[in-house]
């Protein structure tokens, strides 16, 4: 990161769970009840931490509002030297006094793996660490006031005034594509248009540089053939999908009316769908064939991801120990917390990039039915990757045993754990 932590670049921010219950309702009353039948990590009480966590560790950066109606205020990222356009409850303008031209103090996390959000137009200030943020408006989620005017007078006048002309000319560009303002990690997905149907800016409008290469300052620039960017652009299949997730088949979708919108089968259906597209092209070797064991091959990490999926899978798809799939892989960068990291089922390697935690790997092989595109991604992978790869996998089975994550692509990013 380019900011210094300090105490006028960084966190410090309580909250105000008046404030954050009329942002965002449906974290509390039913939907907290309701915490017991969701996973940990994916459940009311997850988010509210989430929430927590993030006004405490945000970066603080300049917002401005833009235009009143509809509500838009332009966030600045000081590490993609751009700015995100967020659109807010109108009532808002009439309960904090807003005017085009108010000034705001904003709180961003950033995250990403290696494609820019669509919605992000970065400038030449641009660090390369990431791919996209998350922007809260500290003044909407908390009662600190006095302590939020004194980060914002320690913010730049240059990032104040940068902030207004970025957002000025994304408006006359753009008009109103804005993102959706809940927190959490609504307020991170692209633009839409707010005339209702979903549109994201098209990518020729955006700058040729907006593929994230990261330094890799702890590898060897001799080793860059085996991390090279292939993106996999691979469409999904919704028949094959449902065979390894049958969580998301068609009557669960028709449920989705109940859930919160990050808790919806259309949502997940969304995710991967577009990580297919986005996400990195690698190796993936079955190592295992009762139970199907697939080691999904990640040269950031120099390590593997051991998956398991549905034996009738083997048959299916005429399997046998050796045989090559493609795995499509997406990253979670470190944070202050994980710094240094890597998840615990990771075989640590001294070659592995330190910007990265964990990956999620989908198995394409599994859910496409592009043949044609599948078989050319694999012939793109060099045959030394393959055979990282296949050793790796074996030394993993070896020393673990039948210890594999989930291959279903909702739960392929939680650690192993001992099959029954």
């Amino acid at each position: 990161m380019t900011q210094t932590k300090d105490v006028a670049s960084y966190g410090g921010i309580s909250p105000s769970w008046r404030k954050i219950r009329r942002l965002q309702p449906n974290l509390f009353g039913i939907n907290r009840l309701l915490d017991f039948r969701r996973p940990k990590d994916d459940c009311c009480a997850s988010d509210i931490a989430y929430i927590v966590n993030h006004l405490d560790e945000g970066w603080h950066n300049a917002a401005v509002v833009i235009n009143v109606n509809p509500l838009l205020i332009a966030v600045y990222s000081t590490d993609l030297d751009c700015i995100a356009m967020v659109t807010f409850p109108q009532c808002y303008v009439i309960d904090y006094h807003l005017t085009p031209g108010t000034r705001l103090l904003a709180l961003n996390m950033y995250g990403g793996d290696r494609i820019v959000s669509a919605d992000l137009l970065p400038g030449p200030g641009n660090t390369h660490e990431w791919s996209r943020f998350e922007p809260y408006i500290a003044e909407f989620m908390s009662d600190d006031l006095s302590l939020i005017d004194k980060f914002k007078q320690a913010i730049l006048a240059e990032e104040w005034a940068k902030t207004e002309a970025l957002g000025k000319a994304y408006y006359a560009k753009f008009g109103n594509y804005a993102r959706d303002c809940y927190p959490p990690k609504i307020c991170n997905r692209p633009a839409r248009s707010l005339g209702g149907k979903i549109n994201k800016i098209p990518r020729d409008e955006m700058p040729a540089e907006t593929v994230i290469y990261n330094s890799r300052s702890n590898r060897d620039n001799s080793e860059s053939d085996l991390s090279a960017y292939r993106p996999a652009t691979i469409p999904l299949s919704m028949l094959k999908l449902t065979q390894v997730s049958p969580y998301l088949r068609a009557f669960n979708t028709k449920l989705d009316c109940l859930r919160r919108d990050s808790h919806s089968s259309q949502y997940d259906i969304s995710y991967i769908r577009k990580r297919l597209l986005d996400g990195c092209a690698h190796a993936a070797v079955v190592i295992n064939t009762k139970p199907l064991l697939v080691a999904a091959f990640s040269p950031e990490l120099d390590s593997v991801a051991m998956l398991h999926f549905p034996d009738v899978l083997v048959v299916r798809y005429n399997l046998t120990r050796g045989s090559q799939l493609l795995s499509v892989n997406t990253y979670i960068m470190n944070t202050k917390q994980t710094h240094g990291k890597v998840k615990s089922d990771f075989i640590l390697s001294q070659s592995r990039n330190l910007n990265y935690f964990n990956f999620r790997a989908y198995v394409a092989d599994f859910l496409t039915d592009d043949l044609g595109r599948l078989k050319k991604r694999k012939q793109e992978i060099p045959s030394d990757e393959w055979a990282r790869a296949e050793a790796l996998g074996k030394a993993y089975f070896a020393r673990n045993g039948n210890y594999a994550r989930d291959g279903d692509p909702r739960f392929c990013d939680w650690a192993a754990r001992k099959l029954l």
